[in-house]
């Protein structure tokens, strides 16, 4: 993926997940749906970082998969947004410190 649309991929699904939590405190109904969408631009990315990632070393691979896990953990927020369980924010925190980790241990692109 190009480095152009990443940053733009990136700050999109920032702003969705960022808009989707704060509708969520305020108890408005599209919360759900603008966070879901947010969360869907993330695995998505996850899932293409992992896709050039195929040729890379296994430390890098591996980060990767950590990556798409933790995506995986903002799925879980949304379900449990869905429901009206407040749990979700129990995953948003998840994902918030894995992707804190990542960011001191992934390498920057080549």
């Amino acid at each position: 993926m190009k480095a152009k649309h990443s940053i733009l991929i990136t700050t999109l699904y920032s702003c969705l997940l960022l808009i989707g939590a704060i509708m969520a405190f305020l108890n408005l109904y599209m919360a759900p749906y603008v966070f879901a969408t947010g969360v869907l631009l993330v695995v998505i990315e996850a899932f293409a970082q992992i896709y050039h990632l195929r040729n890379e070393d296994m430390r890098t691979k591996r980060l990767g998969r950590l990556r798409l896990v933790s995506a995986l953990m903002l799925g879980f927020a949304t379900y449990y947004m869905f429901i009206a369980n407040n749990s979700w924010v129990v995953f948003l925190l998840i994902y918030a410190i894995t992707t804190l980790f990542l960011s001191f241990r992934e390498t920057p692109n080549k």
